[in-house]
């Protein structure tokens, strides 16, 4: 019999939960599980919205039944009850049920039909008060006897007798008041639920996923007031500018040229795509200033993307600590030699003085000589400290003591840090750390959005995130990848296609692809032909970037690999495309300079001239590759570090292979004499060593054209590209040894 009553129960729990889930769906997909822990069950029915027959209902904390109380079965009979106590959050709210138990499943649903429209219940609810009552029921059917139940429970001849229909008794006002525990339960049917097709309402629901909220960047001050963390943002700016004494208010004077100001917001985002800070900035109308008058020299100094890759490399191969810095409100430390006036920020209007208007005295973010003041200020101040400036890269400052060596990368306000010394290194953050407002960000890991992945001794640079945003800001985030970035035998001309109307996205996108060269050599090609068509850009031009689009799409995650080296030699290879371009026939130059392995500089442009012959063109690539190495060997030499062979640089044209080694000058050489000479020069010197490759071994094939699949993915495997190492763990950004 206890088989049997069990093997019955779980039949008709399990087709009423199937009648009655195909019309109980909850918000945001939840899969509905039949048994499962009450106490999530509450959580998630209380902060969501349920739907019933097209008919949204709220819940109501005070009738989620958060426990269940047996207080009788009759087990001997089928037509027996289940009477039940619903207790919810609210202990107030407390509600008595009897079910009735027949063997008949239509019988099972009607008074659950009915309790729900009683009280209101959604029938997922119900549904949820079955499953508990399973529990209890399976295990006394387990034990074989009644007897199991809660001895305040009343007997099983009170339970039989009890009325056949459900009853509901409230305890408190939040029930319907047609329901009281004196009256008889009603054998009327339940009320039909009126649904909005019913009402003629046809417009669509609208239910909000807050989590699928994306948090936007305002634009105006009235938008940024609404927002108590920009507020919080502008007051710390303008708390830092007062800190700084960067301006004075006085009487505006006659005649001179006063600029206005505006806020300007930004998210900061971690590698993930998380938050990180709000940042408000007040920037200057900088445009409105006049040349001779409020501004004179403009011109500050970056450091390059390839001394980056080759201080790096040099880092990994010494196993040197390698540190990062940003500097706080960086053009406000810049001191003004010319005078500057600007109107009040806006917001924070001195209502003392309301008519005066601000002069500066330091340098503020959007005046034109903004950047070149802070570069001067860090730059004097670091030279004050015994530090000299490279001849090779101006932006990238050297110390050497007597058993110590210090290099210093900046870029505007972002500065990479390493050594040989690791105190060193400390002491000289605390010593920029008196001067400048810095925050020490550790070891490297984010920087000028390029994420530092660590794995076995070597160093990923990739740009995931960038790329992920740009598909996202073009739509194409969801399209279907490419296997390479351009089509074969493709030669783009400025008169295919329709001019396209709107140009600024094709430029806004473009720019980014440039940006994006800096890690993927792979679509230096493609990005540089698709920048050719800047001035106006067609329908077909347009496609070509798409195609790049597509191809990032398939390699989000590669990167360039850097790994630590033993032998730091220098090899190249260069390579040109004669006579491509279709418009102007000017031929394609590229070249690949690799050092100790790893690849620090590449270039695909084209060339400023037009070439005679094949062997001219490749003979001016062949300069172009010669130039980067021999700066590449005066920065190393700088750094005092050995270049234990002479560099080697291969290309793979017969005739332009015999021009450097032939010291006779003919006609056909001549107007490109100055080349020959420069390159002849440095073969003389030992600064390089020219050698002869075969066309299927040339690297730098990929930067001067579109290739086959076959053909790309084979030249792409020695570019040093390889896709972001993978973590289990959430961070994969490397302890501080410290």
């Amino acid at each position: 019999m206890t088989r049997s009553l069990l093997k019955l129960f779980t039949v008709c729990f399990l087709h009423l939960n199937i009648a009655l889930s195909n019309k109980a769906r909850l918000n945001n997909s939840l899969l509905y599980q039949p048994i499962m822990p009450l106490h999530l069950i509450a959580e998630v029915v209380e902060g969501g919205i349920m739907e019933v027959e097209d008919r949204i209902i709220p819940q109501t904390p005070a009738i989620i039944p958060t426990e269940v109380v047996v207080e009788g079965v009759d087990m001997a009979k089928m037509g027996g009850t289940i009477p039940i106590a619903l207790r919810s959050h609210n202990a107030s709210c407390v509600a008595s049920l009897v079910i009735p138990f027949k063997s008949v499943i239509t019988d099972l649903i009607s008074p659950i039909k009915a309790l729900r429209a009683a009280i209101l219940l959604p029938q997922m609810l119900v549904i949820q008060t079955l499953c508990l009552l399973w529990l209890p029921l399976l295990i006394i059917c387990s034990h074989g006897s009644p007897t199991s139940s809660l001895s305040s429970s009343p007997s099983m001849s009170e339970a039989s007798d009890s009325v056949s229909s459900p009853t509901v008794t409230p305890a408190s006002s939040t029930l319907p008041e047609a329901i009281h525990k004196d009256q008889p339960p009603s054998s009327s049917p339940a009320p039909r639920m009126t649904t909005r097709l019913m009402r003629g309402i046809t417009r669509k629901k609208a239910i909000f996923d807050l989590s699928a909220v994306k948090i936007s960047e305002p634009y105006t001050l009235k938008q940024a007031l609404k927002d108590p963390n920009w507020i919080q943002a502008m007051d710390l700016e303008i708390a830092a500018l007062h800190r700084n004494q960067t301006w004075d208010l006085v009487e505006q004077p006659p005649e001179v040229n006063l600029i206005g100001c505006k806020w300007v917001y930004k998210l900061k985002h971690k590698p993930d795509g998380s938050i990180e800070r709000y940042k408000a900035r007040l920037v200057a109308k900088g445009y409105n200033q006049t040349h001779g008058l409020d501004y004179f020299e403009t011109f500050s100094p970056v450091v390059k993307a390839a001394t980056i890759r080759i201080i790096l490399t040099v880092a990994l191969s010494f196993q040197w600590e390698i540190r990062q810095l940003d500097v706080h409100n960086a053009f406000l430390n810049g001191e003004l030699e010319e005078q500057v006036y600007m109107s009040q920020p806006p917001g924070y209007l001195d209502t003392t003085f309301p008519t005066k208007v601000c002069r500066l005295k330091k340098a503020l973010y959007g005046l034109k000589q903004a950047p070149r003041a802070w570069f001067q200020r860090l730059s004097s101040a670091l030279i004050q400290w015994g530090f000299s400036n490279s001849r090779t890269d101006s932006s990238m400052f050297l110390y050497f003591g007597e058993s110590t060596t210090l290099i210093v990368l900046v870029y505007v306000d972002d500065i990479i840090i390493t050594g040989c010394s690791s105190t060193q290194i400390s002491s000289l953050i605390a010593k920029l750390n008196s001067i400048f407002a810095l925050r020490d960000l550790g070891q490297l890991s984010y920087f000028l959005g390029i994420e530092v992945s660590y794995h076995e001794g070597s160093m990923n640079l990739s740009q995931t995130k960038y790329v992920s945003d740009l598909l996202h800001r073009t739509g194409m985030f969801d399209t279907k990848p490419a296997i390479t970035p351009g089509a074969v035998g493709k030669n783009l001309s400025k008169f295919d296609g329709d001019p396209m109307d709107e140009v600024t996205q094709y430029r806004s996108v473009v720019g980014a692809l440039q940006y994006l060269t800096i890690t993927r050599p792979d679509i230096a090609f493609a990005v540089n032909k698709a920048c050719q068509f800047m001035q106006q850009p067609t329908s077909a031009h347009w496609l070509s970037v798409k195609r790049i689009l597509r191809y990032l799409k398939g390699t989000m995650q590669d990167g360039l690999l850097l790994s630590p080296s033993t032998n730091l030699t220098i090899e190249g290879f260069s390579d040109a495309d004669w006579g491509t371009q279709p418009d102007d026939r000017r031929s394609s130059s590229g070249y690949l300079v690799y050092l100790g392995g790893n690849l620090v500089s590449w270039s695909s442009t084209k060339q400023k001239v037009v070439s005679r012959s094949s062997a001219e063109s490749e003979y001016r690539a062949l300069a172009l590759a010669t130039a980067e190495i021999i700066w590449m060997q005066a920065l190393l030499q700088e750094l005092c570090v050995p270049i234990p062979a002479i560099p080697l640089l291969w290309y793979d044209n017969i005739s332009a292979y015999h021009m450097a080694k032939n010291p006779v000058f003919h006609a056909r050489t001549k107007h490109i004499e100055i080349d020959l000479h420069f390159i002849r020069d440095q073969v003389i010197r030992g600064k390089i060593q020219l050698h002869f490759v075969p066309t299927e071994d040339q690297s730098a094939d990929i930067l001067t054209k579109h290739l086959t699949s076959s053909r790309f993915l084979s030249l792409k495997s020695q570019l040093c590209i390889a896709p972001r190492p993978f973590h289990l763990r959430g961070d994969d950004k490397p302890k501080d040894p410290t």
